[in-house]
């Protein structure tokens, strides 16, 4: 949009010679043409960081939704894993005779007896990966919604530096 003056009317004709000193009525019609073009790109900007902003928000939502009922996989089946630990102190019994040394007793208690161990579950390698990208695309949304929010302050600030009025 532009500034729709007529600004042989708004603005007084210089005198002879003196149409480009600082006053004169060219720099008048240069800012107020300045201001307006400034407003309108503002503005058109500010609408379309808002765009961004409610899409950005509206995918992580739906990125919070999909990770939280993804990443239970990620942790250990505690069911399973007290049942491991329950199978490995369940194996034969480990008498100790009244002369052994010390370090044979600590050896047979402490370490457990390899044969009845059953092994660990840990995630499995795709659902590794799928959580792994959601987080990315999580993140890289939030950066988004962040760098968004700070170009929509810097506009504000901008516009109203330019103007000399404070936009809300």
């Amino acid at each position: 949009m532009v500034a729709s003056y007529n600004y042989t009317l708004k603005y007084p004709e210089d005198e002879r010679y003196h149409e480009l000193d600082n006053e004169a009525r060219v720099w008048r019609v240069y800012v107020d043409e300045a201001t307006a073009f400034d407003t309108d790109m503002v503005g058109k900007l500010s609408e379309s960081l808002d765009i961004l902003l409610i899409l950005a928000g509206l995918f992580s939502a739906v990125l919070t939704t999909f990770l939280a009922w993804t990443s239970q996989s990620l942790s250990q089946d505690y069911t399973q894993l007290s049942a491991s630990y329950l199978i490995d102190h369940a194996g034969p019994s480990k008498y100790i005779p009244a002369n052994t040394n010390s370090t044979v007793v600590i050896q047979a208690v402490l370490l457990p007896s390899r044969a009845f161990l059953s092994p660990v579950p840990h995630p499995a390698i795709p659902d590794l990966w799928i959580n792994g990208l959601w987080f990315t695309s999580l993140t890289i949304s939030l950066s988004v919604a962040l760098f968004a929010v700070l170009a929509k302050q810097w506009l504000c600030q901008y516009i109203s530096i330019t103007t000399g009025t404070p936009r809300k």
